[in-house]
């Protein structure tokens, strides 16, 4: 062999660079079915893992109880305010991230400290005892 040739071994291609120019040995029909093969299988595990967490995600948006769709909406008052760096109304609400969030404003919500507070404390206590149960319902199934 010249000893200038540089020879790469890459899934049983050999590629041979020189110094007079670059040598590639064009791939077998065995390679690339089995190339293609791969890509259908890299494709059809993206589009699972798409589907799954579409559905994981409508799951989460769409409140299958009255409690559910009540708590949405209480949340969905508190929105981030990037001209304060903070959620809004300021003292009822604060930045609690959750998985799924889809935007930054999604993850203000009503604070503990404001639910427990408030006059309408037995109101919180009680729904959040309903959002309990629904979710054991949801998941027992």
């Amino acid at each position: 062999p010249n000893p200038s040739a540089i020879f790469l071994n890459c899934s049983s291609s050999a590629i041979r660079l020189s110094t007079k120019g670059a040598m590639l040995r064009a791939p077998t029909r065995r390679q690339l079915k089995a190339l293609f093969l791969l890509l259908l299988l890299a494709g059809h595990e993206a589009h699972r893992i798409s589907e799954q967490t579409d559905q994981a995600r409508a799951q989460h948006e769409s409140p299958t109880s009255p409690e559910e769709a009540k708590w949405q909406m209480l949340n969905n008052n508190c929105k981030l305010s990037m001209s304060q760096g903070r959620c809004e109304p300021s003292p009822q609400c604060e930045y609690r991230y959750l998985p799924m969030d889809k935007s930054p404003s999604e993850s203000c919500r009503l604070s503990d400290q404001h639910m427990l507070k408030t006059e309408k404390r037995s109101e919180f206590v009680k729904l959040q005892a309903a959002l309990l149960a629904s979710k054991a319902k949801k998941f027992r199934k």
